[in-house]
């Protein structure tokens, strides 16, 4: 197993975008992907980077 850490400081920067990227480019590459979101900011109710990026690993698992 790889491990590839996304960080960066401030909001709308880029982080969930460029990991929804690597998610698309690794998968496409025949790799497992998997991600795990600690903290995001500003939730009400649903957390929709979170949600995003769960939904782009599904998509890549079931591509393989």
């Amino acid at each position: 197993m790889k491990t590839l850490f996304i960080t960066a400081t401030g909001t709308n920067i880029g982080k969930t975008y460029t990991t929804l990227k690597l998610i698309k480019a690794l998968a496409a590459q025949g790799l497992r992907v998997g991600v795990f979101k600690p903290i995001e900011t500003g939730v009400q109710t649903i957390a929709p980077d979170a949600t995003l990026l769960l939904h782009a690993c599904q998509v890549s698992q079931s591509t393989l």
